[in-house]
């Protein structure tokens, strides 16, 4: 249902960015959204439930890890919203750009779980 929302938040956003409702509401939709993507991510790799046996349990973590990170983010743009609107809005363009770096370049993150 929160992602048949977007485009609704989406065109709020667009009409009224100086509101700062509008940045709320279009920021918990987010990241109910992305709530909503990790909890199926986990359930789908829990025990390789519904992912091949044979997928790296490292990666399962980066790409955890990397879910977590944008929920994040929103919360943290959400809550600025409260005290500047510009801010919050950057936060929320700079969030999809974090998704852009591939999952290799994560090398710490792979370090420090396989030294764990």
């Amino acid at each position: 249902m929160f992602i048949a929302l977007i485009p609704f938040s989406t065109s709020l956003l667009g009409e009224y960015a100086d509101q700062q409702i509008s940045v709320l509401i279009y920021g918990v939709n987010l990241t109910i959204s992305f709530c909503w993507n990790y909890l199926h991510w986990w359930y789908a790799t829990k025990d390789h439930r519904l992912v091949d046996s044979k997928l790296d349990p490292i990666l399962i973590t980066v790409v955890s890890r990397r879910y977590l990170v944008g929920i994040i983010m929103f919360l943290i743009a959400v809550a600025v919203s409260f005290i500047n609107i510009n801010v919050s809005l950057i936060l929320y363009i700079a969030t999809p750009l974090y998704y852009l770096i591939p999952v290799q370049r994560h090398k710490s993150w792979i370090w420090f779980t396989k030294n764990k």
